[in-house]
């Protein structure tokens, strides 16, 4: 009785939950999907029967079109930290696009993320907590300041060179 209870109050707290959140298996270098909350359903747009029991990088693999991300690579070596040191591990403001479902193309997102472990009563890592949050507004509107900033400077520059360029009488 006390485990059916358990398992009923774990599922009701780990779907509603409004953080996105995974729970891996520590089964290198697959990390099983063990189950997903539907906060991570709604931010990736899968479909629970679609990634639960696959390997986390089956189910979210890597954009063949972005040969510079190393997207796979630093969540696989978070997911090692975890189990190594047996404390969370986040990473920040990374791409890792998303496969968009019934097609070929992905969708580019940036994420800051926090794996943390979930300890057995021996302190041996169970289970890997991954909690995702989607900062892909936040570091496009960074991009768009840069982009903004580094325009303004050049203009700034052309019109100084500009001016310094004028006669003395135009400049007065």
């Amino acid at each position: 009785m006390r485990d059916q209870l358990s398992q009923q109050v774990y599922k009701n707290l780990f779907y509603s939950s409004t953080s996105a959140q995974l729970l891996l298996g520590v089964d290198a270098p697959f990390y099983t999907i063990m189950d997903v909350n539907n906060a991570y359903l709604n931010t990736t747009n899968a479909k629970r029967d679609a990634i639960l029991n696959k390997p986390v990088f089956d189910a979210f693999p890597d954009n063949p079109t972005d040969s510079a991300s190393h997207n796979v690579a630093i969540s696989a070596y978070s997911f090692s930290q975890v189990i190594k040191n047996k404390l969370p591990h986040t990473t920040s403001n990374y791409r890792y696009d998303l496969p968009i479902p019934g097609t070929d193309r992905f969708e580019e997102r940036y994420w800051t993320t926090t794996n943390t472990p979930v300890l057995d009563d021996e302190g041996e890592v169970m289970f890997i907590l991954h909690t995702p949050v989607d900062v892909t507004a936040m570091v496009k509107l960074v991009g768009r300041e840069k982009a903004n900033l580094k325009a303004l400077k050049d203009q700034r520059k052309q019109l100084y060179s500009t001016f310094m360029q004028a006669p003395v009488g135009i400049g007065i």
